[in-house]
C-alpha cells in the first residue's frame, strides 16, 4: 500500500539516493539495474527503490514485470552506491555502518540512521510482528491464505505436546483424518 509520503518522495527524488554499504555487500548486491526478479534479489538499487514504489518490499515485487516497470527502472538509476571501507570490528566484511541518504529536487536531504546492527541476528532479533509479516508474505505468495494458526504453532514449537500437532497443520489431510 502506497502512502502520500511515498508518492511525494518518489516524485521529488532528483539525482541522488546514496547508499553506504560495505565492499563485501556491494559485491553480493551486484546488479545496478536488474531486469528480472532474480537479479533484483541481488540489487541494492532495487532494495532502495522497491519500498518507495510499492510501499514495502515483498515476494510479489520480485517479478520480472515489477522490476521492469518504468518508474522502478527510472528510480534505480538515481541510486548511487558508496562503499564504506571501514570494517565493523565485530563482523569482518561488514561496514561499520550502512546508511541511505535521499536528496530531493527542492533541496531536502533526508538522512536515514547509520545502521550498524543487522536486524534478524541474535543480538537484534526480529519482533513477532516482523516475523509474522515475512511469514504471511511467503505463505500468501505460495497460495496459502489462512496461515496464522500455523505461524503460532511454529512460533511455539518448544511448547508442542507432540509432533502430530505440527503435522496436522503441515498436511491438511491429517486434519480431516483426526476429526
Amino acid at each position: 500500500m502506497r502512502t502520500d509520503r511515498q508518492d511525494a518522495v518518489g516524485q521529488c527524488i532528483d539525482h541522488a539516493v546514496s547508499v553506504n554499504i560495505s565492499p563485501r555487500n556491494a559485491t553480493i548486491l551486484r546488479y545496478a539495474l536488474p531486469q528480472t526478479g532474480l537479479e533484483a534479489k541481488f540489487s541494492v538499487q532495487f532494495a532502495v527503490t522497491c519500498p518507495i514504489v510499492a510501499g514495502r518490499p515483498g515476494l510479489a515485487e520480485l517479478t520480472d514485470e515489477f522490476v521492469r516497470r518504468a518508474e522502478v527502472q527510472a528510480l534505480m538509476q538515481r541510486v548511487v552506491v558508496m562503499r564504506v571501507e571501514r570494517d565493523d570490528p565485530n563482523l569482518p566484511g561488514y561496514a561499520i555502518y550502512h546508511q541511505t541518504i535521499i536528496e530531493t529536487r527542492d533541496g531536502w536531504r533526508l538522512e536515514g540512521p547509520r545502521v550498524s546492527k543487522i536486524r534478524g541476528r541474535p543480538d537484534l532479533p526480529l519482533s513477532r510482528v516482523a516475523l509474522w509479516a515475512k511469514f504471511d508474505d511467503c505463505m500468501r505468495f505460495g497460495g496459502v491464505e489462512e496461515s496464522e494458526q500455523l505461524f503460532d504453532t511454529l512460533f511455539s514449537l518448544d511448547k508442542l505436546g507432540e509432533v502430530a500437532e505440527l503435522i496436522r497443520w503441515t498436511f491438511p489431510s491429517h486434519r480431516a483424518a483426526d476429526s
